[in-house]
């Protein structure tokens, strides 16, 4: 959107870069058609509270709109991206150099999916039960009390009694530090898909929603 964001090969490579880091988790992404390119002076800087005069208008049923526009502000402070949670709209919005690093629309692509940022909520409680109803809401993903941020060290951080999870999506870690998520992280995104977001996935074969059991 507006007179910069992406050109249409960055585009492409874009959802190459997600489908390379979905692709452990059995989730596949497809464009529903080429990019729609938004020519407006008025959102080349979109203020968050401008997003409905860009998005409403635009937005296609039955996608994620990914919304990509030069600069992203909230509160006249840039920020990378922003997503909205299942149960809510479908709809994504980044900036274009963040988008471009890969990593920025594989997080957000979480929250999408129903993922809380790894350090929300603080330390919580590390076991079951009380891990499903505290911290980010997963028990698989180790607690931390804030988010990493750089440089990348994997494991040199410890804030709850266990390392923090520097190498997970959901955190804030530089780019090359952030490699996976959780097994149970992948279940919520795809209970989200089957649940909440059923207006945008295909089920694979048989009745499970990619055909492996889950």
């Amino acid at each position: 959107a507006g007179l910069g964001g992406l050109e249409d090969a960055e585009t492409e490579q874009l959802l190459d870069t997600l489908n390379h880091f979905f692709r452990p988790a059995g989730i596949r992404f497809y464009a529903c058609g080429p990019p729609n390119s938004i020519q407006s002076d008025a959102h080349y800087r979109l203020s968050t509270i401008d997003e409905t005069a860009l998005c409403g208008p635009n937005d296609r049923s039955g996608a994620i709109n990914i919304y990509v526009v030069d600069e992203l502000l909230f509160n006249s402070i840039s920020i990378c991206g922003y997503a909205y949670f299942p149960g809510s709209l479908d709809r994504v919005l980044l900036d274009a150099d963040c988008a471009r690093n890969g990593n920025t629309i594989v997080h957000e692509l979480g929250h999408y999916l129903g993922l809380e940022h790894t350090f929300s909520g603080g330390c919580g409680t590390a076991s079951e039960p009380g891990c499903y109803t505290s911290g980010d809401l997963i028990c698989d993903t180790n607690s931390e009390s804030g988010p990493v941020f750089s440089p990348c060290q994997v494991g040199a951080s410890n804030t709850c009694g266990s390392v923090d999870p520097s190498d997970n999506y959901m955190d804030y870690s530089d780019d090359l530090c952030m490699m996976r998520f959780t097994q149970e992280q992948v279940r919520r995104m795809r209970c989200s898909l089957e649940t909440y977001r059923t207006q945008i996935w295909e089920a694979g074969a048989g009745n499970e929603i990619f055909g492996d059991g889950f």
